[in-house]
């Protein structure tokens, strides 16, 4: 047996067992008690990566059939990485699309708060109700908000919790108003938080302009490697035009390509991704109760 038929063979078993892997971690995991602490945390790991490691054994799969298929051994490395980068490098709407709607369901919670305190409720009182209705992106924050008020916990250690689980500047804001209105416990809170709202809804307003923005970009990198990709294989296939490829020499000159056709997407993608929310509150500072 050939050694190429050796190591084709041995690729395709191991990607034949990672996806075997994957396929076992689908099942019912056995009662904590049962399993050593270790392995429940390696299997609860891995199952967070599931996704990930089915992508990754099935690149494996395509970078050996694309070896066997075109001699080039360097697809082996290149297919699989491309199956789990391409995802990550092309992508970036869907969170920004979740940020957008976590900051719309913050806008709605605001204004809700505002209303009942304008109709007279405390403000323990409509934290603590806060959790009836409150938005969908931002329902489980809420509710633990209020289930720590109702179990007696000091509103202000209650608050800064929440904004560590908001974990973004405009919950900051709205909790720093919040602890405000808690210390003086005078009137205008209502006003106040009807106008921090009306500030989130800017905001919003701000970012779905610049979304829009960072979507053209975008979109030709994603028309860009498609017809990349296409040609790519198209030449690899048809005639004897990539031939030269299969050498050592040309080996290396398709990963110095491949590499900086990776880097300008990697530069792509830092340019096109929000910069992370500048905190008014260490999270390393918020009570742990």
């Amino acid at each position: 047996m050939s050694p190429v038929v050796v190591v084709a063979l041995a690729g395709a078993g191991l990607a034949g067992g990672l996806l075997a892997a994957v396929t076992g971690l689908r099942r019912t995991p056995e009662p904590a008690q049962h399993r050593p602490d270790w392995l429940g945390r390696l299997v609860h790991r891995a199952g967070r990566y599931r996704h990930r490691l089915t992508w990754a054994g099935t690149g494996v799969l395509a970078g050996v059939a694309g070896w066997l298929f075109t001699g080039w051994p360097l697809l082996v490395l290149a297919v699989p990485v491309a199956f789990l980068g391409l995802p990550l490098l092309l992508g970036g709407a869907r969170q920004a699309r979740e940020r957008i709607a976590r900051l719309e369901a913050v806008e709605e919670w605001v204004r809700t708060l505002a209303g009942r305190l304008a109709a007279g409720i405390g403000l323990e009182q409509a934290l603590a109700a806060g959790a009836q209705g409150a938005p969908e992106r931002i329902a489980p924050e809420v509710g633990r908000l209020a289930a720590r008020l109702r179990q007696g916990q000091h509103a202000e250690a209650a608050l800064l919790r929440l904004a560590d689980e908001l974990a973004s500047a405009t919950g900051d804001q709205v909790v720093a108003q919040l602890l405000l209105a808690c210390r003086r416990r005078g009137p205008g809170t209502a006003e106040v938080l009807r106008e921090l709202a009306d500030w989130v809804a800017e905001d919003v307003t701000r970012l779905r302009e610049v979304e829009a923005e960072r979507a053209r970009p975008r979109f030709t990198a994603r028309a860009v490697t498609v017809i990349a990709v296409g040609a790519f294989a198209f030449m690899a296939t048809v005639g004897d035009y990539m031939a030269p490829y299969a050498t050592l020499h040309g080996q290396t000159v398709l990963a110095v390509l491949l590499s900086v056709f990776a880097a300008a997407l990697v530069w792509m993608r830092r340019i096109t991704t929000a910069e992370p929310d500048h905190r008014l509150f260490d999270p390393q500072e918020a009570p742990r109760c």
